[in-house]
């Protein structure tokens, strides 16, 4: 954090400006907007301590997790600046997803999130020479999809080794993120990236991280959705090796028991529409909605083809068809 706000003074020309008021406020509306509850709340408790903060103001409550994570521990500094991205990165954090914990399987990566009805924190940690912490913050709940969606409270993150924070730009809701595996095309590939895209175009994400977790991923310090910086070190180029990712359910206790039944919810849904699938009860009314195209089938296509055909006659009767010749 203390690296992020020097550079702020730093001239392209390797020389040092003063770290005006001006500057600072800056760098603290973009990266941290509200490092001034901080001080807000502290003073708050300590003279007002019986009273809760008028409704017009926002106070700071520190991030906290639960769970084991091969990133953070509970008392790490680093969530201090979490808190002060957003306030819905407030409070308890319920870990949903660990690359360590639950394995490197992307399978397994979309069933901890689908269904899940808060927002959530991707965090990756890359491996190799120049390490860095990074991702993304989802302010809406992910859903499988080769377009985008999303909104414009989301945003990218460098945490380290120096601290950036990349909103979308005008607040548009645009390009947001995707979540493209190949589980949904069953005919082959539909020609687009497959794993989690955040900003850019589907071609090109400005970060992605790949469906096989042991590829590389990618991150672009430009483009057009989110606001330009580095989401790696300078020195790096522009993919990286992942070493360690994990996805939090973030928010208060109230939200983040609400998603987590929400997301039990959506299995309970998905189970039941796979049990129906498998076990049709009245074959003949499946037979039905074939024949009529109710359900698409080449099976019965043949029918329809040859209505209308002066030398053919259905006869339906036996379910087959006669040819008149001559």
């Amino acid at each position: 954090m203390v690296k992020s706000l020097l550079q702020v003074s730093d001239n392209r020309d390797g020389t040092t400006t003063p770290l005006t008021r001006k500057m600072f406020v800056e760098w603290a509306e973009d990266n941290m907007p509200l490092l001034a509850s901080t001080l807000l709340t502290f003073v708050h408790r300590l003279i007002f301590h019986t009273r809760p903060l008028p409704p017009s103001r926002i106070p700071y409550i520190q991030p906290e997790h639960y769970h084991v994570s091969d990133i953070f521990n509970h008392e790490d500094a680093r969530l201090f600046a979490f808190g002060c991205m957003t306030p819905k990165l407030a409070g308890k954090w319920h870990r949903l997803y660990s690359s360590e914990q639950n394995g490197r399987s992307f399978n397994r990566l979309e069933h901890s999130i689908l269904g899940y009805g808060g927002p959530t924190l991707m965090v990756i940690r890359t491996t190799g020479e120049n390490e860095a912490t990074l991702g993304a913050f989802m302010s809406s709940p992910w859903k499988e999809s080769s377009k985008f969606h999303g909104d414009s409270d989301s945003f990218l993150f460098q945490l380290e080794p120096t601290l950036g924070v990349y909103r979308p730009v005008g607040g548009k809701d645009e390009n947001i993120m995707y979540l493209n595996p190949s589980t949904r095309h069953t005919g082959g590939s539909n020609g687009l990236p497959h794993g989690i895209g955040f900003g850019g175009s589907l071609n090109k994400p400005r970060l992605f991280i790949p469906e096989s977790l042991d590829a590389l991923g990618y991150a672009s310090s430009l483009g057009f959705t989110y606001q330009m910086g580095n989401l790696l070190p300078e020195e790096s180029l522009e993919t990286f090796e992942i070493k360690v990712l994990e996805i939090w359910g973030v928010g208060d206790d109230a939200l983040v028991t609400q998603a987590l039944r929400d997301r039990a919810n959506f299995r309970d849904r998905t189970d039941s529409n796979i049990y129906k699938a498998r076990h049709i009860s009245d074959k003949s009314q499946f037979v039905e909605d074939l024949q009529s195209g109710l359900i698409p089938n080449a099976l019965y296509k043949h029918q329809e083809d040859t209505r209308g055909r002066a030398d053919f006659s259905v006869d339906e009767a036996h379910d087959g068809y006669t040819v008149d010749r001559e």
